[in-house]
């Protein structure tokens, strides 16, 4: 299969330059088009680029048991609610997305800004020493909330 030139994982000023060279696919940048007549290669950036072929290499497929090893190994947030950390298995997992869905007025905020506060629990006290960004899209943020957490 040829991946496209433009969907490499790549700045889009990159990734531009080789298409408008007339290189469509990946695969056009080490194949035959990136050759000269006279049979040496031409001196692309992106084809002697280690970097190029590291990005686009397909990393190695993982099985579920190593796929399930390091989901238990990972660590987690506790939220200091044990019914919420016990619907968790253990608290909020790091490195994953956990969506917080309800009504207005059901905590998502609040429990949000705990979050952010429990994950820098230094690793001597059972956190995992983190840091943690709230970004605030509606300009509704009062400090005050975070005493209660």
């Amino acid at each position: 299969m040829l991946r496209s030139v433009t969907s490499l994982p790549l700045p889009r000023s990159v990734r531009v330059r080789p298409r408008n060279q007339g290189f469509l696919y990946y695969e056009d940048l080490c194949g035959e088009k990136g050759y000269d007549s006279e049979g040496k290669k031409l001196k692309k950036q992106l084809c002697v680029d280690e970097q190029l072929t590291s990005l686009t290499s397909i990393p190695p497929a993982k099985s579920a048991l190593d796929l399930w090893q390091a989901e238990c190994t990972s660590p987690h947030i506790v939220t200091f609610s044990k019914a919420v950390d016990d619907v968790l298995d253990g608290g909020i997992v790091v490195g994953e997305i956990t969506e917080l869905c309800g009504a207005p007025g059901s905590g998502k905020t609040q429990i949000s800004l705990e979050v952010c506060v429990d994950v820098q629990i230094p690793r001597s006290f059972g956190g995992v020493a983190g840091e943690a960004l709230f970004i605030d899209t509606d300009s509704g943020f009062i400090p005050v909330r975070l005493k209660g957490a």
